[in-house]
This record gives C-alpha cells, sequence and structure tokens, in this order.
C-alpha cells in the first residue's frame, strides 16, 4: 500500500522552497554588490534561517515521523495553525522592515515565538496519542506499532535505504538521535521568547543584535536539528556502518554543553568563547565519523545522494575544525559553512531520496542530479574563499570570486528547485 503523507509537510516543503528561492537571489545580488550587504541583509538572514531551514525542518519532522515511527497529530488543525503563524512570522518581519512598520515586526517575532511552540505542542501530542494506543491495544508490539509502514510502495530513490529495519537494528542511534531532537527544540522555544523579550525592551532586530540569540539559533536548533535528523537517516542506509552510539552521545553532550556556555553566558567571557569551541569540536568529531564509514554505508546509494552526504560533511568538518580553533560561529565564512555548504548540500542529498515521495513526482532532470551538487558546491566554497579574502582586505580579487560564488550557489539551487517544480523529462530513463 502507499501511504498518504499530511498535506501539511508538503506545504511546508513548498514554502521552504519558495523562499530560499528569494533568499538566494537576494544573496546572490549580495554576493555581486557588496555595497548592497547592509539593505538586502536582513532580509537575507530572515529567509534563510526561518524561511528556509526552519520551514524545512518542520515539514521533514512530520513527515518523519509519520513515515518511520506512524505518529500522527491528534488534532488535524494544529499543523496548519503551526504552518500559519510560522508563515505569518517571516511575512510580517519582512514586509514590516521594507515598509518601516515596526508593529508588524512585532507581531512577527510572536508568530514566530508561536510557531515553535505549536511545533512542539504537535510533536509531544503525536507521542503522547502513540503511547495511549499502544497501552490500549497490548497485543500490538512496540515494533509492530513503529513500523507498519513496512508494506509501503517507496520510490525508487530509496535504493540502498532501509525501511523494514527491525527496531532493535537502530534503537540505540534513535534514542540519541530523538534526545538531540528534544534538545534543539527546547533551544528553539527559549531563543525565540528572549528574542521577542529583547526585540520589546530594546527594539530593532534581536536576531542580528544579540550574538547569543544567534548562536542559540544557528548552532543550537538549526544545527542540533540537523545533527539528530542525520542520526536517524544514516544508519538506515547500512545499520552494521552505522555511527557509534557511544561517540554519537559523547559530541551530542559536548554540543549541548558548548550551546549552554555560549548561549547563556556574554559573548565577552572566556567561558563564552570555549562553549563556541566546545560547539566546533562536536561538529568535527560527527562530521569525521561520517566520512569515515560514508563510502560503506552508502554505497548502493545514488551517485548525487553519496556526494551530497560527503560533501555536506567535509563541510562541517572544516567549520567544527575551524570553530574548534578560534573562528567566530557568528562571522561570515562560518554562517556560509554552516548554511550553505553543509546544511543546504545536506537538504540536495536527503531531498534527492525523500522528495519524490512527499512532492509525489520525480526530479524532472535526474541526470542533473550530480551536475547540481557539484555546480552548488563550487558555488558555496568560492562564495565561502571570497568572503575570507574580502575580510583579509583583499577586496580586488576576491570581490570577483565572491561574485562567482554567490550566482553559482544560486543557480543550484534554482536548478534543485527546477527538479520538482517542472514536469519529469520522459527520455531521462
Amino acid at each position: 500500500m502507499r501511504i498518504r503523507i499530511e498535506p501539511v509537510s508538503r506545504a511546508f516543503l513548498i514554502a521552504a522552497l519558495v523562499h530560499f528561492l528569494i533568499g538566494t537571489t537576494l544573496g546572490a545580488l549580495m554576493a555581486s554588490q557588496v555595497t548592497w550587504w547592509d539593505a538586502l541583509s536582513p532580509y537575507h538572514a530572515e529567509l534563510n534561517p526561518f524561511g528556509w531551514l526552519t520551514f524545512l525542518i518542520y515539514g521533514m519532522t512530520y513527515a518523519v515521523l509519520q513515515l518511520f515511527a506512524s505518529l500522527r497529530v491528534p488534532w488535524k488543525g494544529l499543523p496548519w495553525l503551526h504552518f500559519v503563524a510560522a508563515e505569518a512570522g517571516v511575512v510580517l518581519i519582512i514586509f514590516g522592515d521594507l515598509l518601516r512598520r515596526p508593529l508588524w515586526v512585532h507581531w512577527g517575532w510572536f508568530f514566530q515565538t508561536s510557531a515553535g511552540i505549536l511545533f512542539l505542542i504537535a510533536i509531544i501530542s503525536a507521542v503522547a496519542t502513540s503511547r495511549k494506543a499502544r497501552k490500549s491495544q497490548p497485543t500490538i508490539s512496540a515494533t509492530e506499532h513503529l513500523y507498519v509502514n513496512s508494506e509501503m510502495e517507496w520510490p525508487a530513490s530509496f535504493a540502498g535505504f532501509h525501511v523494514e529495519l527491525k527496531n532493535d537494528e537502530i534503537r540505540d542511534t534513535d534514542r540519541v538521535a530523538k534526545r538531540g531532537t528534544s534538545l534543539a527544540l527546547v533551544v528553539l522555544i527559549v531563543a525565540t521568547l528572549l528574542a521577542s523579550a529583547e526585540g520589546i525592551v530594546k527594539g530593532g532586530d534581536p536576531w542580528l543584535s544579540s550574538d547569543r540569540i544567534r548562536v542559540l539559533l544557528y548552532d543550537g536548533w538549526i544545527a542540533g536539528t540537523v545533527l539528530s535528523v542525520s542520526l536517524h537517516l544514516f544508519p538506515r542506509y547500512r545499520p552494521t556502518i552505522a555511527i557509534s552510539p557511544k561517540i554519537a552521545q559523547l559530541a551530542q553532550s559536548i554540543w549541548f554543553i558548548g550551546i549552554l556556555l555560549a548561549g547563556v553566558l556574554p559573548p565577552g567571557w572566556w567561558l563564552h568563547r570555549l562553549g563556541e569551541r566546545a560547539i566546533g569540536l562536536s561538529f568535527a568529531v560527527l562530521a569525521a565519523m561520517y566520512l569515515i564509514r560514508m563510502s560503506s554505508a552508502m554505497r548502493q546509494a545514488q551517485q548525487a545522494v553519496k556526494l551530497a552526504w560527503g560533501i555536506a560533511w567535509t563541510f562541517a568538518f572544516v567549520l567544527g575544525i575551524s570553530q574548534t580553533f578560534g573562528l567566530d560561529p557568528l562571522s561570515l565564512p562560518a554562517i556560509h559553512l554552516l548554511f550553505l555548504g553543509w546544511i543546504t548540500t545536506l537538504v540536495y542529498g536527503v531531498g534527492y531520496v525523500f522528495f519524490p515521495h512527499l512532492l509525489r513526482r520525480a526530479p524532472a532532470f535526474a541526470r542533473l542530479a550530480t551536475p547540481q551538487v557539484i555546480l552548488s558546491t563550487v558555488g558555496a566554497a568560492m562564495l565561502i574563499l571570497g568572503m575570507i579574502g574580502v575580510g583579509s582586505g583583499r577586496n580586488s580579487l576576491f570581490n570577483d570570486v565572491l561574485a562567482i560564488g554567490g550566482v553559482s550557489a544560486t543557480l543550484g539551487f534554482f536548478l534543485f528547485a527546477m527538479q520538482w517544480g517542472m514536469k519529469r523529462i520522459a527520455h531521462e530513463d
């Protein structure tokens, strides 16, 4: 049978793609004309973390929980209320800033905070309902309940991805991943509440003005969720080559201690700087584990998928090592290593597997999947190198590198978006 994915998951994914089309276009314009940075950066900074990655996390979480854990939110309207609140937050902040309407911006922060809280309520209610159902039907084992979707018709994109695993094969890594998802969600709630409070008290844009909140948001909520989702997905390619649960748990503990230190203590304190380095160390440790086991674990996966995973964790390793040795996590190179190099490239790898099922369409240009990943990677690398060069004062050469990188990364994402926005080309097979 083919399982029905709730439409709200697709709504989040489609909105995420639309937001990033706008956000990455603004990024390309900023890379081409550095004099536009001040004017465009507030919109770019809102769309990428909140409109693109956060929406993507919301949509994928709803879908993955339904696909692999048979979890559904008991109140049908709650996920849609969550979607409306999240979208209202993005729209009000963007247009409030554009039209100089501070009240709209304040309401935007309110809705973004509410979206995180609604998401937490939705996930908790789904888990609670599932547990209640298991207790009322003791004849159904936990394994049977969690994997009732094993008879689904999975698309060809799931080559090498095991969807019929027994619960004990991935139990330990899943436990670490679930704890990481919960911790990241708590960090999001704290960050958005603090941001709203700062906005009310101090005015301005707290997402850009408060370093601690940005660390909570970027390295806490977004990176923490990506680390956890990856830990859920990777063992399902080949359980015997999975990440060690003990190493994953150690890295998760280092990450969370770092988030507490860097997200709570003032930036001037040495413990704050130690927290930033600890976060980087956790990234480097997990990235190294993925890179060591990637070729064996993903032997049967599509070429574009293997390439995207490998490149993504290479970016993560570079970011982790650089941050461990003192790179400011809020510097432009670090932010783009995180968002564009690591997470967006990983989205391509995950997207080519899951999007055909979630969006109910195959890639329009299947043969261009690998070139698309390469184009995006070259663009991201050049963009990051350009930022490093411009920051060092060598503007004449690196301005061109920055511009070419921005355009290449944008074209790479446009090609990815076209894969799902156009009908499949028949001769691709």
